[in-house]
């Protein structure tokens, strides 16, 4: 079985990329969702790759 490192917290560190792309996010209606993209879809599965790989 493969390990993978984590922090305390039990979440993956985040790359700046992924920081920048998800303090860019707009929100939905409610003012409190984040609305996902493509865009930033694809940030998050590089920025899992690059921790995870």
């Amino acid at each position: 079985m493969t390990e993978i490192l984590t922090t305390h917290a039990g979440s993956l560190p985040r790359t700046p990329e992924l920081i920048e792309a998800n303090a860019s996010r707009p929100v939905a209606e409610d003012g409190i969702t984040p609305v996902r993209d493509e865009g930033f879809d694809a940030v998050l599965a590089a920025a899992v790759d690059s921790v995870v790989a």
